[in-house]
């Protein structure tokens, strides 16, 4: 393939909406087309490079202007962030060797994954009030010696479990509640 040459006049955004790498005003993707696109790299580059090539052979093998080849690109990431997540290989329905069918096992994951769901939602509840008790500037020690210390035993759970929640309402992250 030629060396991409072309104006520097590189409109702001393209009909996908997005921004390109080399705008001046933004010079990296957003946070959530990375995080989109992670895992998924090699599906991104062949879209691209099989796009660059008809592009190129389109144009009867002159190098194409900067302004295409960022259009060619920024459709393609937006093409594969719409992509739905296409697993790598799927499992076998049939029985595994302990017994227990794919299926099965896939039921007993969604049970387990809507109980941490349940879980997490608890304890944001308990989080929450615990700020109704104590306000999110009072410091964990002092608001301990506040009353929930006394809220913990009522509800039957650990002053540090009560604090843990506490965090996460205040926090939003669940990482707060490591080591429940």
């Amino acid at each position: 393939m030629s060396v991409v040459t072309g104006t520097t006049d590189i409109p702001n955004s393209y009909s996908t909406g997005w921004k390109n790498a080399w705008d001046s005003t933004d010079l990296v993707l957003p946070v959530r087309a990375v995080v989109d696109l992670k895992g998924r790299t090699a599906e991104l580059t062949d879209l691209i490079a099989e796009r660059l090539a008809d592009a190129h052979q389109d144009a009867g093998g002159a190098a194409l202007p900067a302004g295409t080849v960022g259009g060619i690109v920024a459709a393609a990431i937006a093409e594969v962030r719409a992509r739905p997540d296409i697993p790598t290989a799927e499992l076998e329905t049939g029985p595994t060797p302990d017994g227990i069918t794919t299926e099965a096992w896939r039921r007993h994951v969604s049970a387990g994954r809507n109980a941490i769901t349940q879980q997490r939602t608890a304890q944001l509840g308990i989080g929450a009030l615990a700020l109704e008790v104590v306000p999110a500037y009072v410091s964990d020690r002092q608001a301990e010696d506040a009353g929930l210390a006394r809220l913990a035993n009522d509800i039957g759970i650990t002053t540090e479990e009560i604090l843990a929640c506490r965090r996460y309402a205040i926090s939003g992250d669940v990482r707060a509640m490591d080591g429940w």
